[in-house]
């Protein structure tokens, strides 16, 4: 046990070990003392007490590390547990719930409510040891009536307090139901609907099953030795122990459900206020990949949303199918007109491109009678026609025209 620096009856007997600490006890100051009485308890300090070895002048020198504790320093460990609270007035199935955003797990509180200590993750271990029952603190001791710290404004329960130092966070994808150990077989669970769990236990080779149900939203279930609980979404596991069991008469953990229903209105009074005909039954796709947010964006972005639309209760292929046969028909519609307005003009291009054919030669024909007759002296006088020519085409050139503009007028109206 010397090799493994663990203090035992071999390496100083129950004899030399008591007259040891009885003899450093009388020697201490009044706000030092032992972790434990050495008259009555001498098992207590083989059981923790440490070693070490030094060779020095050819022995070998056992050194004991004997704690001592300042009475000064009184501190009681607490641990928080961060219940989520899911929304009370929610008819739908989203899994949201709200929870305070704390720093820490673990603090360290005095007797006299005056100091206070946010235990970091080694000192956890070893403070929370329920053997020894004594730590070593390496954190600063705040004052407690400055604090302005969330997790000392909860324990001391000051409203004003929480308001202020309090952030409230939403976790908008958070799956429900949920448990949370507590201890001695005591859990949390969280829930939005009913939950009905099969209790089996087995104890001196007989089982015994029965049925609880568990009413949302938050409620405590508390096994007994070897009792499982299992339903369809989640199975409880047993606990152990060699200790004798026994029943409380007033259990600690039902003052949590007490409070419970002021804590959770206080969580979710600004979402429902600010949003009083909330009904979304699936929440927008920005907020489906956050863990968590606060309270205040949360309300901020479902604010902004410009159209908030419910799920229907048909399925999502025959809005596909409704969707294709409109565009066929659109695309039938839109084929016909066009297919019918190009048609048209294209006909009466092609009745109106022949007679112009025919019309052209006799308009160059007309332009060369005129321009022969006023080659040389023209009389000016306008008693002789300027294109004597032009009376002796008129005929001919009304003959061509006429039936011309007869053929135009009946290609118009057909």
């Amino acid at each position: 046990m010397l090799s493994l620096g663990h203090l035992s009856p071999s390496t100083i007997t129950p004899n030399n070990l008591q007259g040891l600490l009885i003899e450093i006890k009388d020697k201490l100051p009044k706000y030092l003392e032992l972790t434990n009485d050495p008259k009555e308890n001498l098992w207590f300090f083989y059981r923790f007490l440490t070693c070490s070895t030094i060779l020095y002048d050819s022995r070998i020198l056992v050194v004991i590390s004997i704690p001592l504790l300042d009475s000064n320093n009184k501190f009681e460990i607490y641990q928080a547990f961060n219940l989520p609270m899911p929304m009370q007035k929610n008819h739908t199935n989203i899994g949201m719930v709200a929870k305070y955003d704390l720093d820490v797990e673990y603090f360290a509180v005095n007797a006299e409510r005056s100091k206070y200590v946010l235990l970091k993750q080694q000192e956890i271990q070893s403070c929370t040891n329920t053997f020894t029952k004594f730590c070593k603190i390496i954190s600063p001791v705040y004052p407690i009536n400055l604090s302005k710290n969330c997790i000392t404004s909860l324990f001391l329960k000051k409203r004003n307090d929480i308001d202020k130092y309090c952030r409230v966070v939403v976790e908008p994808n958070s799956v429900l139901p949920m448990a949370s150990y507590i201890s001695s077989g005591s859990w949390l669970v969280t829930t939005n609907t009913p939950l009905r769990f099969a209790i089996v236990c087995e104890k001196y080779k007989q089982k015994t099953t029965f049925t609880k149900i568990i009413n949302p939203p938050l409620n405590i279930l508390a096994l007994n030795e070897t009792c499982t609980a299992t339903n369809d979404y989640l199975t409880l596991l047993p606990f152990y122990s060699r200790q004798s069991s026994y029943t409380l008469e007033d259990d600690p953990f039902t003052k949590v459900i007490q409070n419970y229903n002021l804590t959770m209105r206080k969580l979710w009074k600004p979402f429902h206020d600010s949003l009083p005909k909330f009904n979304l039954t699936e929440l927008p796709k920005e907020l489906k990949n956050i863990k968590e947010i606060p309270m205040d964006n949360l309300i901020y972005q479902l604010k902004n949303l410009q159209t908030i639309q419910e799920d229907s209760s048909f399925p999502n292929w025959v809005y596909n199918v409704i969707y294709l046969v409109i565009s066929l028909l659109l695309g039938i519609i839109i084929f016909i007109l066009c297919k019918y307005r190009k048609k048209l003009p294209c006909s009466a291009k092609r009745g109106s491109g022949c007679k112009m054919q025919n019309v052209a030669p006799k308009y160059d024909r007309v332009s060369q009678l005129v321009s022969a007759k006023t080659e040389g002296d023209v009389n000016t006088s306008r008693d002789v026609p300027s294109a004597p020519m032009l009376d002796n085409s008129k005929e001919e050139v009304a003959n061509n025209l006429y039936p011309l503009l007869k053929l135009a007028e009946q290609t118009v109206r057909i």
